[in-house]
Protein backbone atom coordinates (compact mmCIF):
# COMPACT_ATOMS: atom_id res chain seq x y z
CA UNK A 1 0.00 0.00 0.00
CA UNK A 2 1.08 3.26 -1.05
CA UNK A 3 0.39 5.18 2.54
CA UNK A 4 -0.86 8.42 2.56
CA UNK A 5 -4.18 10.16 1.54
CA UNK A 6 -5.28 6.19 -0.08
CA UNK A 7 -4.51 4.61 3.38
CA UNK A 8 -6.52 7.23 5.25
CA UNK A 9 -10.04 6.36 2.85
CA UNK A 10 -9.81 2.95 3.60
CA UNK A 11 -11.03 0.83 6.43
CA UNK A 12 -8.78 -0.97 9.10
CA UNK A 13 -9.54 -4.19 7.64
CA UNK A 14 -8.61 -2.81 4.16
CA UNK A 15 -5.74 -1.84 5.53
CA UNK A 16 -4.91 -5.09 7.69
CA UNK A 17 -5.27 -7.39 5.47
CA UNK A 18 -3.05 -5.45 2.72
CA UNK A 19 -0.59 -5.64 5.66
CA UNK A 20 -1.13 -9.56 5.85
CA UNK A 21 -0.84 -9.92 2.16
CA UNK A 22 2.70 -8.06 2.30
CA UNK A 23 3.30 -10.75 4.76
CA UNK A 24 2.60 -13.71 3.33
CA UNK A 25 4.50 -12.40 0.69
CA UNK A 26 7.88 -11.60 2.41
CA UNK A 27 7.39 -14.89 4.56
CA UNK A 28 7.03 -17.03 0.50
CA UNK A 29 9.95 -14.85 0.00
CA UNK A 30 12.24 -16.30 2.89
CA UNK A 31 11.10 -19.72 2.38
CA UNK A 32 12.30 -19.92 -1.08
CA UNK A 33 15.61 -18.13 -0.21
CA UNK A 34 16.31 -20.27 2.58
CA UNK A 35 15.44 -23.22 0.39
CA UNK A 36 18.22 -21.84 -2.25
CA UNK A 37 20.58 -21.21 0.34
CA UNK A 38 20.40 -24.91 1.80
CA UNK A 39 20.34 -26.36 -2.03
CA UNK A 40 23.75 -24.16 -2.69
CA UNK A 41 25.57 -24.81 0.50
CA UNK A 42 25.00 -28.93 -0.80
CA UNK A 43 26.85 -31.02 1.81
CA UNK A 44 28.01 -28.29 4.34
CA UNK A 45 27.14 -30.30 7.64
CA UNK A 46 25.13 -27.73 10.18
CA UNK A 47 25.57 -24.45 7.81
CA UNK A 48 21.31 -24.39 7.27
CA UNK A 49 19.35 -27.11 8.78
CA UNK A 50 16.43 -27.92 6.34
CA UNK A 51 14.21 -28.77 8.96
CA UNK A 52 14.63 -25.29 10.72
CA UNK A 53 11.88 -24.29 7.43
CA UNK A 54 9.09 -25.53 9.94
CA UNK A 55 9.74 -22.36 11.85
CA UNK A 56 9.73 -20.02 8.68
CA UNK A 57 6.79 -21.76 7.47
CA UNK A 58 4.67 -21.18 10.48
CA UNK A 59 3.87 -17.26 10.14
CA UNK A 60 2.50 -17.99 6.42
CA UNK A 61 0.45 -20.44 7.46
CA UNK A 62 -0.69 -18.86 10.36
CA UNK A 63 -1.38 -15.58 7.98
CA UNK A 64 -3.14 -17.57 5.24
CA UNK A 65 -5.18 -18.41 8.08
CA UNK A 66 -5.99 -15.16 9.26
CA UNK A 67 -6.97 -14.31 5.62
CA UNK A 68 -9.26 -17.61 5.49
CA UNK A 69 -11.44 -16.21 8.54
CA UNK A 70 -11.14 -12.47 7.16
CA UNK A 71 -11.73 -12.53 3.28
CA UNK A 72 -15.15 -13.30 2.06
CA UNK A 73 -15.01 -15.89 0.03
CA UNK A 74 -11.42 -17.21 0.54
CA UNK A 75 -12.27 -19.67 2.86
CA UNK A 76 -14.70 -21.30 0.13
CA UNK A 77 -11.56 -21.15 -2.38
CA UNK A 78 -9.31 -22.65 -0.16
CA UNK A 79 -11.53 -25.39 0.74
CA UNK A 80 -11.98 -26.41 -3.35
CA UNK A 81 -8.24 -25.96 -4.00
CA UNK A 82 -6.47 -27.43 -0.75
CA UNK A 83 -9.24 -30.65 -0.65
CA UNK A 84 -9.35 -31.24 -4.55
CA UNK A 85 -9.37 -34.85 -5.77
CA UNK A 86 -7.30 -36.06 -8.52
CA UNK A 87 -4.28 -33.32 -8.47
CA UNK A 88 -3.91 -29.96 -8.96
CA UNK A 89 -5.24 -30.18 -12.33
CA UNK A 90 -8.29 -30.99 -11.90
CA UNK A 91 -9.78 -27.71 -11.05
CA UNK A 92 -7.97 -26.14 -14.27
CA UNK A 93 -9.66 -29.30 -16.62
CA UNK A 94 -12.82 -28.71 -14.44
CA UNK A 95 -13.03 -24.68 -14.74
CA UNK A 96 -11.83 -23.57 -11.90
CA UNK A 97 -13.00 -23.63 -8.27
CA UNK A 98 -15.35 -20.83 -9.27
CA UNK A 99 -16.98 -23.20 -11.93
CA UNK A 100 -20.77 -24.34 -11.03
CA UNK A 101 -20.24 -27.75 -10.76
CA UNK A 102 -17.61 -27.22 -7.80
CA UNK A 103 -19.58 -24.26 -6.40
CA UNK A 104 -22.87 -26.55 -6.53
CA UNK A 105 -20.83 -29.42 -4.41
CA UNK A 106 -19.06 -27.04 -1.73
CA UNK A 107 -22.34 -25.52 -1.60
CA UNK A 108 -24.12 -28.62 0.17
CA UNK A 109 -21.82 -29.00 3.30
Amino acid sequence: MNGGFIQTCLSSRTVDTDRALASLKQEMMLMDRHQELHQAMGDLPGILDPSGQGEEREPGAMVMEWLRRTLPGFDFQIKQHLYAPGGLTVLATRGGAGSPQLQSAGSSS
